[in-house]
């Protein structure tokens, strides 16, 4: 006689807050606001953005990842998540310090479906689309971006958000991205480089302003102006991660 023994498993899953782990304190913002450029466009620097930023990080290092290195779904020169939960936290402090910092009007409040949350992940040994390192400007009226990363990543004080000036038409905005200017900076066809933005000089461009990033720190801006990140590849000891805000 053969006896069966039947074992069954049961699936233990781990489960998450994104409440929690997106919570937010104003209480504890220190904001600080400043013109830059010729056109004088402003900044908004929000210290201490995220009430937890360890557990923020953590939960980034922990999620799959968008290869966009190809084009696939963004400019970017790297990977992303798209962040679906959790975002109910961070949508209604955002904008009122848009509102507040940028005199935005009422209607900013409506169709908040077009918003985006989404964590970006750098890779400084990875080849990219050269397009993807020069300047750019967003489909969104307003974006922002927080470093996750410690001050022990990166060995230097140039890792942040680079804004640039055309050198010929002195242009340091446009009214959209669905704009002619825009669509000549397509990658075509691609050529392939380090991803190193210290190490390209671009003709057409200059630099004018490097907003530094720090830990926990979130910079806001207008979308319409050209920006782009800006570090020096082999100071880093990591992938360089970040979360950023698209908001329209």
């Amino acid at each position: 006689m053969v006896l069966l023994v039947i074992i069954r498993h049961t699936l233990v899953m781990e489960t998450i807050d994104p409440g929690k782990i997106f919570s937010l304190n104003p209480n504890y913002w220190t904001i600080r606001e400043k013109k830059i450029g010729k056109s004088e466009n402003r900044i908004v620097v929000v210290h201490n953005f995220f009430e937890n930023p360890l557990a923020v990080k953590e939960y980034a290092e922990s999620l799959s990842y968008v290869n966009t290195i190809e084009g696939e779904i963004s400019g970017t020169p790297g990977f992303i998540h798209r962040i679906g939960n959790g975002i109910t936290n961070l949508q209604e402090p955002i904008i009122k310090l848009i509102m507040h910092s940028f005199n935005a009007s009422n209607d900013f409040m409506v169709g908040w479906n077009k918003n985006k949350f989404t964590f970006q992940s750098y890779d400084p040994l990875k080849s990219v689309r050269v397009m993807s390192l020069h300047p750019h400007v967003d489909n969104m009226r307003y974006a922002a971006v927080l470093s996750l990363n410690k001050d022990d990543e990166y060995m230097g004080d140039d890792n942040g958000t680079a804004f640039w000036r055309h050198t010929n038409r002195q242009e340091e905005y446009i009214s959209r991205d669905l704009n002619y200017r825009s669509k000549r900076m397509v990658n075509r066809p691609p050529v392939y480089v380090k991803l190193d933005p210290s190490a390209h000089i671009f003709d057409e461009w200059t630099r004018y302003h490097i907003e530094q990033h720090y830990f926990n720190s979130l910079i806001l801006y207008e979308g319409n102006m050209w920006h782009s990140p800006y570090f020096t590849a082999s100071k880093w000891t990591t992938n360089r991660l970040t979360f950023n805000a698209f908001l329209d």
